[in-house]
């Protein structure tokens, strides 16, 4: 599943996502010669054909896959 993050330049919601170091995640910022998909609003988290808005959203969801990659979630 292609997991992504939108972000620009200048963005203060963009700068205060926090990415795990350990989770695999492609990062785009649309200000340096991207010339594909363009959310309306930024920063974006796309998961598949999901799109996740909000600095607050993402952070939680990208501590989620890094707590479930690493395990951290028992039965």
């Amino acid at each position: 599943m292609i997991t992504r993050i939108f972000i620009q330049n200048n963005c203060e919601l963009c700068e205060s996502i926090e990415i795990p170091e350990s989770i695999n995640i492609e990062t785009i910022n649309i200000d340096e010669n991207y010339d594909g998909f363009r959310p309306d609003q930024l920063p974006v988290l796309q998961i598949g054909t999901l799109n996740l808005v909000g600095p607050g959203v993402i952070s939680i969801i990208l501590k989620l896959m890094e707590d479930s990659q690493n395990d951290n979630y028992k039965r």
